[in-house]
């Protein structure tokens, strides 16, 4: 047992005598609402943030780190996203894809950001777009725009690849699927509508298992049904959100 005033606790057994001494918890020297020991000034994590937990404790957690990422070429041309493919480091500075330092292309600059995905198959294929135009790049081929007929001509921020399907959506919530593990090649038949209520498409995800469809006000969940014409898609019911 411990004697009284250690600041320890001790844990017993039922119906024993025998317990386990718990190290003594210190309380944070500074209250988080505080800079310093003063009520003068507000909080200042660095490299941290804080949480409040349902007990009502508070807990100090640091961050995961994370190292910049600069312009190869030096210079103030506007990033454009950042993807970590294989490996390497792609980025898009102004309207140039770079691999680490070294600029692998251009790519269209009037549509903000890109996002980027990835496919597998007999040639591995690192997939981006803005929204305008889409690219598939490869270090054997290069960075190669998609032009498929059957490729959407204006779609939405996102890509979903799942089971070696890539989907995109258009602003009309159509979800867009290319060949099995192959990004060049579109179906026009390969397509389903998020459409259980009609708000228009503003993103594509994945999360987990499940392709992910973002709408004006409403989130459709779809899961590979593995249909034999059409989408692969189905509708997985009741995980629609209003948000």
């Amino acid at each position: 047992m411990a004697l009284p005033g250690s600041g320890e606790q001790t844990v017993g057994q039922a119906g024993s005598d025998a317990g386990i001494t718990l190290p003594t918890r210190l309380p944070l020297v500074v209250l988080p609402s505080n800079r310093d020991d003063t009520t003068g000034k507000d909080a200042r994590l660095v490299n941290c943030y804080m949480e409040k937990q349902e007990t009502g404790e508070t807990t100090i957690v640091k961050r995961p780190g994370l190292a910049k990422h600069t312009q190869p070429s030096g210079g103030a041309a506007t990033g454009r996203g950042v993807y970590n493919w294989k490996g390497d480091i792609y980025s898009i500075f102004g309207s140039t894809l770079y691999k680490a330092t070294t600029s692998k292309g251009t790519v269209n600059a009037t549509n903000g950001v890109y996002r980027f995905s990835s496919c597998l198959g007999a040639t591995h294929k690192l997939q981006l777009g803005d929204g305008v135009l889409a690219y598939n790049y490869d270090d054997s081929g290069g960075l190669v725009q998609i032009t498929d007929v059957d490729f959407p001509t204006a779609f939405v921020k996102g890509w979903s690849y799942l089971d070696g399907t890539p989907y995109v959506m258009t602003a009309a919530a159509a979800i867009q699927g290319g060949g099995i593990n192959d990004p060049v090649n579109w179906d026009a038949l390969n397509v389903i509508i998020a459409q259980i209520e009609p708000d228009a498409g503003v993103a594509l995800a994945k999360q987990l298992v499940y392709t992910v469809a973002l709408k004006q006000w409403t989130t459709e969940t779809f899961y590979d049904a593995a249909n034999a014409t059409g989408s692969p898609l189905g509708t997985v019911q009741g995980a629609k959100a209003r948000w």
